[in-house]
């Protein structure tokens, strides 16, 4: 039996032909929506004045179909990235992450990251760099903003740039207002309530070490 076009959607499998009255196979489709079919080019004529109406929305229910298709893909491989990319290849605990020495039971590891997983010999965790992990924001688990700026700070090849709020280091807003803002906000790094350095407070600070 014929699929009528009240039954058809771009997903119809029918392999008759759309005319009314005809019932021979259909190898031949409309070449736009590409859901209709016709058994020749004769019946495929005498039905254009109906199925013209009908074409665009046929056509655009498989392109709709298809796009959001190719995006549930997209997402998944995305998901997938991430989480590859999260997770990411962990440092070799026998060697330092620095330096590639070979940890000893006389020379064990003298820092390890909570997150990234970098590891430092006792020579490496006292150097600018190569005591540096890959963590943007903080530094074997300690984040930068509690600390004095130093020009260091970031992971290896990046740069921090967020809020300082050192604790100690014989600073404050109360005995040095001019290197703080004048009113706490909320770190852009810990999210605490803090007075944070200002700009020029973080560079005058910054050249110091």
């Amino acid at each position: 039996m014929a699929t009528t076009y009240a039954e058809t959607s771009w997903v119809t499998n029918s392999q008759t032909c759309i005319v009314p009255g005809c019932n021979k196979p259909a190898p031949n489709q409309c070449s736009v929506c590409r859901c209709v079919k016709y058994c020749s080019p004769e019946c495929q004529t005498a039905d254009w004045k109906t199925h013209k109406k009908l074409c665009k929305q046929f056509e655009k229910q498989r392109i709709d179909s298809i796009q959001s298709k190719l995006d549930g893909i997209t997402a998944i491989i995305k998901r997938q990235e991430d989480e590859e990319k999260k997770a990411g290849k962990r440092p070799d605990k026998r060697v330092c992450t620095g330096c590639n020495v070979r940890f000893r039971r006389d020379y064990p590891i003298d820092q390890e990251c909570p997150d990234c997983g970098y590891v430092a010999c006792e020579s490496c965790s006292c150097h600018h760099s190569r005591g540096t992990c890959e963590c943007p924001n903080s530094n074997f688990g300690g984040p930068y903003c509690n600390r004095q700026p130093a020009w260091y700070h970031g992971g290896r090849g990046g740069r921090y740039s967020g809020d300082y709020h050192p604790e100690g280091y014989n600073l404050g807003p109360e005995t040095d207002p001019d290197l703080y803002e004048a009113e706490p906000r909320t770190c852009d790094n810990c999210g605490e309530r803090k007075f944070c350095l200002s700009p020029a407070g973080i560079q005058e600070l910054s050249r110091m070490y």
